[in-house]
């Protein structure tokens, strides 16, 4: 289904009262055009898996008992503000896109594509991260497995076509393998977590010293952990670029499964982290890598028991790898629909999903793959870079991909002031928090998002790369990235310039 047969079934908007901010097609065209099947449990269950990573956790344990400080100090400093203003912006502008929307709706077309640009660079990063750690607990199991960048290439291009072609079939479909791959997480989160209360029980001392007081103060040397532990909590609107699809439109149902699915969702995914990293803490102290939490379950349980384990996290991962797909694609699709970029990739299949926008998105994600996996390591042999390994060259990209994402995010807080500044009356008559709750997490959260930039940029992730060149790497790459991204979105929003003067005449 294309989408200028739908056209003619939305409504006028140019009647909107005056001084209101004009309605975008999109708010109109996706409610009318896509099935409503999205409730309270499935939101509930999406936030979840969106925002937990257990390989995450488990590199976060490498500080040691002050690791704890940062997870729950990211949790209330960025985390928490990240929910605020999430839910405040999606009950006031509850539409498919989230921060697209929100942004374009409270700012202005430029900057609304513009922080929806970044989001989708971000989903595609996260898509290849996503597979990146399918190959590395592959290779947990064998380590002679997918030996060359090539072969893990390969594997990964593999899995995001098969993500892809998930992420075109019925809503619903897709969104009962999401709730079931969430059984399967946390069951190997279940797992996790056992190990170490048995490991403590069975009279094991603990391999981290926890008594130790100064084990628990930041410095400068673990400092680099706070842009670990954002990585972790950041994109608290993701499940939002669904918000057209919720159930209940129109109703107080809608409010109320926006509210539910993050204030359920994020202590869940807190709680989570948390009983991950102290798990692998007592069982395998500070010096792990993304594996050890599986090794954790091995030297407790066994064997048999930890292969058990790693079968249910591939699954989370394939999860992660078709939420981060069709989510980023609604963001194309909008983006088709209110004339940002040429109208095609706004189509519908016959599911009535997205499918020009997936598959242009798993092209983007089969790009990245090729520039990391093949063409990085072979420009790095040859010039004989201090990133002399394909996850050195990797985590540079994943750092890249952080400071995007927080740039993104910064704008959830910077949508909150204009909204208000526009209309302070309807602001507060549907506020969720009080007020002083909402601006003190827009001053926290944007002081967090800060130091987030800061700490990405001048603290290394990996200890081969001294900072000097760290912060040339990072945000050398995240420039490059973004120019790209703008130049290409002014190349497609020239064309959809073209198409709308086609059209005219």
């Amino acid at each position: 289904m294309q989408v200028q047969q739908k056209y003619q079934l939305t409504e006028d908007v140019d009647g909107q009262q005056k001084g209101k901010k004009e309605a975008l097609l999109s708010e109109t065209y996706v409610v009318k055009a896509m099935p409503a099947v999205l409730g309270k449990r499935d939101m509930t269950i999406t936030a979840i898996m969106a925002l937990f990573l257990l390989t995450n956790a488990v590199t976060g344990a490498a500080g040691g008992p002050v690791s704890l400080v940062y997870l729950f100090l990211g949790a209330i400093v960025f985390f928490a503000p990240c929910i605020v203003a999430a839910i405040q912006l999606g009950v006031l502008l509850p539409n498919e896109g989230s921060l697209f929307n929100w942004t374009t709706r409270s700012i202005n077309r430029f900057m609304g594509f513009f922080t929806g640009l970044c989001f989708w660079l971000t989903g595609v990063l996260a898509v290849t991260t996503a597979g990146s750690a399918f190959v590395t607990t592959l290779q947990g199991l064998n380590a002679n497995w997918f030996a060359q960048p090539w072969q893990q290439g390969v594997v990964i291009l593999l899995l995001a076509a098969l993500v892809a072609w998930i992420g075109v079939q019925r809503m619903r479909l897709i969104q009962n393998f999401i709730n079931l791959a969430f059984l399967f997480t946390m069951s190997a989160v279940l797992l996790v977590g056992a190990a170490g209360v048995v490991w403590v029980l069975t009279g094991h001392s603990s391999a981290t010293n926890f008594a130790d007081r100064a084990s628990w103060i930041p410095v400068p040397d673990t400092f680099f952990l706070f842009a670990l532990i954002t990585l972790s909590y950041i994109g608290a609107s993701g499940p939002l670029n669904l918000a057209g699809e919720l159930r209940g439109r129109g109703t107080k149902e809608i409010t109320n499964t926006i509210r539910q699915h993050l204030l359920v969702g994020a202590p869940v995914v807190v709680i989570l982290y948390a009983i991950v990293t102290t798990s692998v803490l007592v069982v395998r102290g500070s010096s792990v890598g993304p594996f050890d939490g599986f090794a954790a379950v091995q030297q407790v349980f066994g064997k048999p028991v930890a292969d058990v384990a790693v079968i249910f996290y591939l699954v989370y991962l394939i999860a992660a790898m078709l939420f981060y797909t069709y989510a980023s694609a609604r963001l194309v699709m909008v983006a088709g629909i209110d004339k940002f970029i040429p109208v095609r990739f706004a189509r519908l299949n016959k599911y009535r999903a997205p499918s020009v926008a997936t598959i242009f998105h798993a092209l983007a994600v089969a790009l990245v793959v090729i520039v990391v996996y093949v063409v990085g390591p072979a420009l790095v042999t040859l010039g004989g870079s201090a990133a002399t390994t394909t996850a050195e060259f990797f985590t540079v990209v994943a750092a890249a991909c952080t400071l995007i994402w927080t740039i993104a995010t910064v704008f959830f807080f910077v949508d909150l002031v204009f909204l208000y500044r526009r209309d302070p009356h309807t602001f507060r008559a549907r506020r969720q928090f009080p007020l002083w709750v909402i601006w003190l997490s827009v001053l926290v959260g944007g002081a967090a998002c800060l130091a987030t930039v800061i700490g990405i940029l001048v603290y290394p992730w990996i200890p081969l790369i001294g900072s000097g060149q760290w912060w040339l790497l990072v945000g050398g790459l995240t420039l490059i990235l973004l120019v790209i991204a703008i130049l290409a979105s002014m190349i497609a929003s020239g064309e959809a310039s073209f198409e709308d003067m086609s059209e005219a005449s």
